[in-house]
């Protein structure tokens, strides 16, 4: 599977759901003046991301492997989820311990009998999961795109199960239930995870016109592409924002970011970088995931303990991405081997590799992934050729 240059697009996403949060701690015109949703357009884009490499590793790497795929997302989720988690619930208890009335405020708008409880403290550690505790104040206020993710990977493991007895089957059922999702949402009807149904089937779909390129895939892609744009300005950030009245400024910023956003996306699927390219890429990716969870932490630090000011916006840049990076080396570093084994891939040379690459190329959609699951162990990719193609967005 080859590797994916979107490491550093994932981090400038994350980036950009800092921005959205970071007025918090800025001067007083820039809390007034700053109401672009940059956050809120990144984490669909993401979404589109997580379509995109999720399916390419499921059909590379778990297909007839259903507990494998489970595992190995609960291993990429949870680790950094509990500690963000214990990190927040830390911050704001101290805030609230040493500063009269520090809730409930703009960043945390909660009273600490709510917040701080013993009952909401454990219903945080289960919030991830659709369907569980949505109604709480939430330590990690961007939980709720993991809730999303984890739904989705919920869909694309059954989505394995039946493809281990039909794999046809698999696909349709999974289409199938993605269009009743989204006809349910457009009649408001169900959870309101089912809007973000287009932005995952984008993903997909850029996935198997990689695999099996034609004009019918490519204009699948482009009509996905188009309904996101519709369902980003019309439905996802009205619902992000029911409180604020989005101009028309607003509206075409947001359809121009996402644009842009999805767009670089597209273009890089097929780009090949140098090796130390590649390597700093991903390292760079590394710290997306981190990032989006532990900006939250250096938030709360900063709101109560900084002056408001374009230098506490700055440090809590700097320290959001420091924090990142000490939350990937001292947690998920040391589980990379863990969900390297898990994955049960050998290592192979890189002849080998570039052998099965050309061999997926030339053969059409459906067969890679048979190929990958009935393969014997000398035929397999190396775990860091797999780990950086699933590191690339997931």
């Amino acid at each position: 599977m080859p590797y994916r240059p979107f490491g550093t697009l994932r981090t400038l996403l994350a980036l950009l759901v800092l921005l959205q949060h970071v007025g918090h701690v800025g001067p007083a015109e820039m809390q007034a003046n700053w109401s672009w949703a940059t956050g809120s357009v990144a984490v669909l884009v993401f979404f589109v991301l997580s379509g995109f490499v999720i399916t390419e590793a499921a059909e590379n790497i778990y297909w007839k492997r259903p507990l494998q795929f489970a595992a190995n997302r609960a291993l990429r989720i949870m680790p950094q989820y509990v500690m963000s988690l214990a990190l927040s619930i830390g911050a704001i208890a101290m805030a609230a311990a040493l500063i009269t009335n520090f809730l409930p405020n703009k960043l945390v708008p909660y009273s600490e009998d709510q917040i701080l409880s013993i009952d909401n403290i454990f219903a945080n550690f289960f919030m991830m999961l659709p369907g569980y505790g949505q109604d709480r104040p939430p330590f990690i206020p961007y939980v709720w795109a993991l809730r999303v993710e984890v739904f989705f990977y919920s869909l694309l493991g059954v989505s394995l199960w039946i493809g281990a007895y039909q794999r046809r089957l698999s696909y349709v059922t999974l289409l199938i239930v993605a269009a009743l999702m989204f006809t349910a949402a457009l009649n408001q009807k169900g959870p309101g995870l089912f809007g973000f149904v287009p932005y995952f089937a984008l993903g997909i779909a850029a996935y198997l016109a990689t695999r099996a390129p034609s004009w019918l895939s490519y204009g699948i892609v482009a009509a996905l592409f188009a309904l996101c744009l519709w369902t980003c300005t019309e439905m996802s950030m009205p619902s992000f924002l029911p409180a604020r009245q989005l101009t028309e400024a607003h509206n075409t910023v947001h359809f121009i970011l996402f644009f842009i956003l999805t767009l670089i996306f597209l273009i890089l699927i097929p780009v090949k970088l140098p090796v130390s390219w590649s390597r700093i890429d991903r390292r760079i990716g590394d710290l997306s995931f981190p990032l989006y969870l532990q900006q939250y932490v250096v938030l709360v630090f900063a709101y109560a303990l900084l002056p408001a000011s374009y230098w506490t916006v700055a440090a809590v840049i700097a320290l959001s991405l420091a924090v990142a990076w000490l939350s990937d080396l001292f947690v998920e570093a040391p589980i990379r081997m863990l969900r390297d084994r898990i994955r049960g891939h050998p290592i192979k040379t890189d002849t080998a590799i570039s052998r099965d690459v050309e061999y997926a190329r030339s053969k059409p959609f459906g067969v890679v992934g048979q190929r990958g699951a009935d393969a014997s162990s000398d035929e397999e990719p190396t775990p860091e050729q797999l780990a950086n193609g699933e590191r690339s967005g997931a």
